[in-house]
């Protein structure tokens, strides 16, 4: 399918290629259309020999007259029936269905295929017949945006043909199948299909199929943003299109060319080919197609210029009158769109409740996002008076806006990521509205990743690696057909080749011009509003600092004015806020004398580690005892002082990281001196669940996500106490340094286990200091203080132990870290 590319609506175009036709065996021209419908004229005996005409004529016409079409199959029903020829029966059957299609009526097309189906699948001997069956039936189910089971019927299909060595609906189902996949966004695919029918049409000279692979190659390379590209391989097109005779072809090649120029802001040429698409789609009495063809001619039309609208009240009045609900989805949902354009929130509300009603029944994933879009538009932009007359309260505008944005996200989750990029935008908006300004900017970030993740130079070259294959058959075939030109001729074909090549050559490199023009300026319009937000995020953190800077300002006002009643008492504390930090000041002198200790011996280590584990139990007992006096002299400081009561506050912190750290210490040496028991095992699950109970409250204050993958039949052959202030140390690392709403992933590996954050990884650098030096702690990522100690006080432990600790950084960001025996 194609897109609109429209940060505020998204439309399906016609149809990703033209509706391949299932049986190729006679060539469209007026000619063979005549002497057939001669053939018919003399024929007047009602047996299996009209039926086969009438089959051939209604296959010839229905591209340009469906209504002499659907008579031709009606024809053909009737005399089958009337002389039993269950065989020619079910033939007319897939005839009728795919006539039915065209008209727009896939329902009544679907149950006519299905007999046929049911008929060739109950006798094993027509496998044409049934692949052609399954060809028009995935062709139907496609309609209700149904892929995969589209494509599964491709593949029967096509295996069918395989088997039967007919290369001719072989072709057919390729080329058909590559329009599915090109709908659904993988191009890869849909080049890998697209080839190979596109090189058995050549072979065969299979007209029909040629123009079915030139559209998909058109466009793929339009959903690329590739679009002189595009442009080239519709003019490929055209020419076969006008030499069958295939109007519909030729109308859907100017609606998808109409496109291009609208996306490339030409809209005056867009309104050109529009009309000419409208035009032809009225001749044969398409009615799908003068339906999405109104669609598409609203969007022709400048932002700003009301005549956009009408158009869409055209479509919609159609659709209504020939009961096509899927182009009055659509319809709904471009006026939608317009009229918020126009502001006129009254009457785009309206029309959206309309088409809400009907959402269900369409299930068209990208105009579904794109109607939530515009109502969250609508409710953020609108006026409380207006939210009054639709009986929204007005305080719940933002809470509605949200509600539609996220049944977008909702809808579109698995869809490719094109369908939801705008949403962002839309969220961004929202957040914008409601002044924060921090989420904002985060949102328009990822609306821009994802907008430039959809043409992204790698995929471009996957697909143009693809094209070089074609562009090779191309030269190849001009090579063989100018060998069979004499000297004179060959003369003139290369001057005309020439001034053909210059003259698509200019062409392209105007289209070319227009794509860079506007791909800058797209980028530009990006980063200059994502500029404007990052700017409004800095003024919001700035006047946040001055109103806290204000109120500690007025509370210092207020100090001074009970300084000058209660000085006597003030001098007191402020004796004792001395003794107690100049107490704390030697207690972490203490303990950076023995960080600096710890540091400079750790070479002789392995030697003298009795004599350092007495020294650790030492300094943990006399460091632990003044640091519980000094805690015990902060519950008794006058705790009504705000200066006072901010400063206990943080000195009680630092005590508690250093009441922590000495508990580590003297668990490590409680291990130490407990008879180690070789045979000593662990059950990592265990431990794990203990440590993220013990960590509980640090989870759920980031919102983290715990997945724990453990099974009870892991071990590790250490003591379990050992395991536990390991695994302590390595997960409350993980979730320090992990973002908010993130995932750790605990998980199995060799002889061992693996914790995973996605936050914000170590250089390389820093893992080469790991667990060998005492390190200066990094920040979290809400600002959470540590000390460094922890993974030294792991390496320490390790010594004489089976396991090792292994620290990695993968390419998909956070820190892995093994713990492996």
């Amino acid at each position: 399918m194609l897109h609109i590319k429209s940060s505020a609506v998204s439309f399906v175009m016609l149809a990703l290629s033209a509706f391949v036709v299932i049986n190729p065996t006679f060539s469209q021209s007026k000619t063979h259309v005549d002497s057939l419908t001669a053939l018919l004229n003399k024929y007047s005996k009602d047996d299996t020999m009209k039926v086969k005409l009438l089959i051939a004529l209604a296959e010839e016409v229905k591209k340009n007259d469906t209504p002499k079409a659907l008579a031709y199959a009606d024809n053909a029903i009737k005399i089958s029936e009337a002389v039993y020829a269950d065989f020619w029966l079910n033939k007319s059957y897939i005839t009728k269905s795919s006539v039915l299609t065209r008209t727009g009526d896939p329902q009544v097309a679907k149950a006519y295929c299905q007999k046929a189906i049911s008929f060739f699948d109950k006798n094993n001997k027509y496998p044409q017949e049934l692949g052609a069956a399954y060809i028009q039936m995935g062709t139907i189910v496609v309609l209700n945006n149904d892929f995969s089971g589209a494509i599964k019927y491709l593949e029967s299909a096509i295996a069918l043909f395989e088997t039967s060595q007919n290369v001719e609906l072989q072709a057919t189902a390729l080329a058909k199948l590559a329009a599915f996949y090109g709908q659904m966004g993988h191009y890869d695919k849909a080049l890998e299909f697209n080839s190979k029918g596109l090189k058995i049409a050549k072979s065969i000279d299979d007209k029909n199929v040629l123009l079915s692979c030139y559209k998909n190659s058109a466009l793929i390379h339009y959903s690329m943003g590739n679009y002189a590209l595009s442009i080239e391989q519709f003019n490929n097109a055209i020419p076969i299109a006008e030499f069958l005779g295939d109007s519909r072809g030729i109308a859907q090649i100017y609606n998808n060319t109409a496109a291009i120029f609208i996306e490339l802001k030409d809209k005056k040429e867009g309104q050109k080919y529009q009309l000419k698409a409208l035009d032809k789609y009225r001749k044969i009495n398409d009615k799908i197609g003068i339906a999405m063809s109104l669609n598409n001619l609203a969007l022709a039309y400048e932002d700003d210029d009301p005549k956009g609208i009408e158009p869409f009240r055209k479509a919609i009045q159609y659709s209504e009158e020939n009961n096509l609900i899927n182009t009055l989805f659509s319809a709904r949902v471009g006026l939608v769109y317009r009229l918020v354009l126009a502001k006129d929130y009254t009457s785009a509300y309206a029309y959206a409740q309309q088409a809400l009603k009907s959402e269900k029944d369409v299930k068209n994933i990208p105009i579904s996002i794109s109607l939530n879009n515009n109502v969250a538009n609508i409710l953020i932009h609108c006026s409380d008076q207006e939210l009054l007359t639709f009986g929204i309260d007005p305080k719940t505008r933002y809470e509605k806006a949200k509600e539609h944005l996220d049944k977008s996200f909702a809808i579109g989750k698995n869809s490719s990521p094109y369908s939801i990029y705008y949403t962002w935008q839309y969220l961004s908006m929202l957040q914008e509205k409601q002044q924060d300004y921090a989420q904002a900017y985060e949102s328009y970030k990822k609306y821009i990743a994802m907008k430039d993740s959809i043409s992204g130079n790698d995929v471009k070259k996957q697909v143009t690696r693809k094209e070089i294959q074609y562009e090779f058959d191309k030269k190849e075939t001009a090579l063989k057909y100018e060998q069979q030109l004499t000297a004179e001729q060959l003369e003139k074909q290369k001057l005309l080749t020439v001034q053909q090549a210059q003259t698509l050559t200019l062409n392209k490199q105007n289209l070319t011009l227009k794509e860079q023009a506007l791909a800058l300026s797209n980028k530009e319009k990006d980063l200059v509003h994502l500029a404007y937000l990052k700017e409004q995020v800095e003024k919001q953190e700035k006047a946040d600092q001055l109103a806290l800077s204000e109120e500690r300002g007025k509370g210092k006002e207020q100090d001074l004015n009970l300084k000058n009643v209660e000085l006597s008492a003030q001098q007191k504390q402020n004796l004792y806020l001395g003794l107690l930090a100049a107490s704390l000041l030697c207690g972490l002198g203490t303990l950076s004398y023995f960080y600096t200790t710890l540091k400079k011996q750790k070479n002789i280590i392995t030697q003298q580690n009795e004599l350092n584990e007495q020294t650790i139990a030492i300094l943990s007992h006399d460091i632990k005892e003044p640091l519980l006096g000094v805690k015990l002299m902060l519950k008794k400081l006058n705790k009504d002082d705000p200066f006072i009561a901010q400063a206990s506050q943080s000195l009680e912190g630092q005590i508690n990281a250093v009441n922590g750290i000495l508990t580590n210490l003297l668990k490590m040496k409680r291990l130490t001196l407990a008879k180690k028991d070789k045979n000593a095992t662990a059950n990592v699950n265990g431990v794990v669940q203990n440590v993220v109970r013990e960590l509980g409250v640090a989870i759920k204050t980031k919102s983290l996500i715990v997945n724990n993958e453990l099974t009870d039949d892991v071990t590790l052959p250490i003591a379990p106490e050992k395991l536990q202030i390991i695994i302590h140390n390595i997960l409350s690392n993980a979730v320090k340094y992990s973002f908010p709403n993130q995932q750790i992933r605990i998980y199995k590996e060799g002889k061992g286990m693996c914790i995973q954050d996605f936050g914000v990884g170590l250089s390389p650098e820093q893992r080469s200091k790991l667990m060998r030096e005492v390190t200066a702690s990094q920040r979290g990522t809400h600002q959470e203080r540590g000390n460094g100690l922890g993974l030294f006080l792991i390496g320490t432990m390790l010594q004489g132990e089976q396991l090792t600790v292994v620290f990695d950084s993968p390419e998909v960001g956070g820190t892995i870290v093994k713990v492996l025996s």
